[in-house]
């Protein structure tokens, strides 16, 4: 959803509940999807990159769709989404060719494609009926993992997964307002629904008319856990935020409550070297791939891991926060 600077609507105004309720799901999933591509865009950084090319959109590309493309244009070297062309692939299903598109499609070209190997073998570079493409291949495709598969599919499944998680706080949190259903006869649910209204607006004072009829017909039927509920779904936050956080190669115990999780100190250190694994192992292949980049293209582009600021500065630090040499005379 994206608002105008100019004219706000409050959607809090909407009075069709199911509207509403739909906002409020849409609203949540779109905080998280935001939160969680964000994070995503930390898992690595680019060092070195042509001035041409914007890291944001490589690694925006590399999430989306798996890969990027970097080709030489005039002398120049660009970095864009792209997707493979009805050329189709070779004998390793590696494309032999390509579209390249810009964010603001006045670029939308094709192009073939380097393929590592295939100096050697002119059956690297046949493509479906044939294809042999042109004697100067103008670009590399660069992809994220070894299977090629978009991270953006594991971004929506944990952002749609912890969204739902946050509304049914919501929805037992509106709940501890009211614990309970009423009952009464048809002519009296107006009546009700406007107080309840009432409750969920957190009116201080809510005047009930003396002319309401049927009103020793209502009764209240009581739900109760809602407490408990509440306190489940934050501990299933919590796993799920750093399910995530693993899957993205972060560490594996630096915020979350254990007890949640029920880990004990082993299972801990197993899934810090699995993420310290895993961000080693996707670092290394993307270098791997950048690296025959760098050898057709001439570019000098390195791929090293992701380091806030807050991180650079306890770095000289030891774990208990002392900056002091680690041998010698401090004096």
């Amino acid at each position: 959803m994206w608002l105008d600077d100019l004219l706000f609507i409050n959607p809090y105004k909407i009075k069709n509940r199911k509207k509403l309720t739909q906002f409020e799901n849409d609203i949540l999933f779109m905080n998280n999807f935001n939160e969680k591509l964000e994070t995503a865009m930390r898992r690595y950084k680019l060092e070195g990159l042509p001035d041409t090319c914007s890291e944001r959109v490589i690694l925006q590309s590399l999430i989306f769709n798996g890969k990027v493309a970097f080709y030489e244009d005039n002398g120049a070297i660009f970095a864009m989404q792209a997707s493979v062309s009805g050329k189709g692939v070779n004998i390793n299903g590696d494309p032999v060719n390509a579209y390249v598109f810009s964010k603001n499609g006045i670029i939308n070209k094709e192009i073939d494609l380097f393929i590592k190997g295939a100096d050697n073998s002119a059956l690297l570079k046949q493509g479906t009926m044939g294809y042999q493409g042109s004697t100067k291949p103008r670009g590399v495709l660069v992809y994220e993992n070894k299977q090629r598969y978009p991270f953006i599919n594991t971004i929506i499944y944990y952002s749609k997964t912890i969204a739902d998680t946050f509304r049914t706080i919501d929805v037992n949190r509106t709940w501890l307002k009211h614990p309970f259903i009423p009952i009464c006869p048809e002519t009296m649910v107006n009546s009700v629904e406007e107080i309840f209204g009432k409750i969920e607006n957190n009116e201080a004072i809510i005047p009930i008319s003396t002319g309401m009829k049927d009103i020793t017909e209502l009764d209240l039927k009581e739900i109760t856990g809602r407490e408990d509920a509440i306190t489940r779904c934050v501990e299933l936050i919590d796993w799920y935020e750093q399910k995530y956080r693993e899957a993205c190669g972060f560490d594996s115990n630096s915020s979350i409550d254990k007890k949640g999780e029920n880990l004990v100190t082993d299972e801990v250190n197993f899934n810090q070297s699995f993420t310290d694994k895993h961000t080693n192992e996707l670092i290394e292949y993307l270098q791997e791939q950048f690296d025959y980049v760098n050898e057709v293209l001439g570019t000098h582009i390195t791929v090293k891991e992701y380091e806030s600021d807050e991180q650079n500065e306890l770095q000289p630090n030891d774990a208990s926060g002392n900056s002091e040499p680690e041998s010698g005379d401090a004096n």
